[in-house]
């Protein structure tokens, strides 16, 4: 499978059950599907600030992946991009994140996330993508920290991240 076999269309109230399924497929604390219901709501009331896809591999019809992001005056946040795990190192998520780069403007020229720092992959995977580490916050109960990262400029965001390897457009 490739990325360029993906389909990728901004989330609906048909698609809530489809990404908590991904989400607790991949993540160690999970968006339940309410959570993913208030963002929709979130969408829906505010449609130039809060936005969330889903990523379809045409190939199959499967869902494999999702994401959701803020817009800001100059930057964008990126709450979560997601793959499950059956579906990782096919270039997914790099085209999902691609997607996201899409939406920046010359204003807009940042983007902003939040790393576990025991999410060794979703760092590795950042990092590959051409994002730097800015700092660390403790933000959640266990006084674990995460990485602010930051993405500039969307003009080198790599086409594929696969086992490791890195493959520039």
């Amino acid at each position: 499978m490739i990325a360029s076999q993906l389909t990728i269309k901004t989330i609906c109230a048909a698609d809530l059950e489809t990404l908590a399924t991904i989400d607790a497929d991949a993540n160690t604390e999970p968006w339940s599907v309410d959570d993913f219901g208030h963002w929709l709501e979130e969408m829906i009331d505010h449609p130039t600030q809060f936005f969330g896809v889903l990523a379809t591999c045409q190939m199959t019809g499967q869902p494999v992946g999702h994401a959701t992001w803020t817009n800001h005056a100059r930057h964008i946040s990126l709450i979560e991009c997601v793959v499950a795990k059956r579906w990782r190192r096919h270039g997914f998520a790099t085209a999902i994140l691609r997607h996201v780069a899409g939406t920046l403007t010359p204003m807009r020229n940042k983007i902003f996330a939040l790393a576990h720092e025991r999410n060794d992959d979703g760092l590795a995977f950042l990092l590959a993508c051409g994002f730097k580490g800015i700092g660390t916050t403790p933000v959640d109960k266990d006084e674990a920290d995460h990485y602010a990262m930051q993405y500039v400029h969307a003009a080198t965001l790599p086409v594929s991240v696969v086992d490791g390897v890195t493959i520039r457009r």
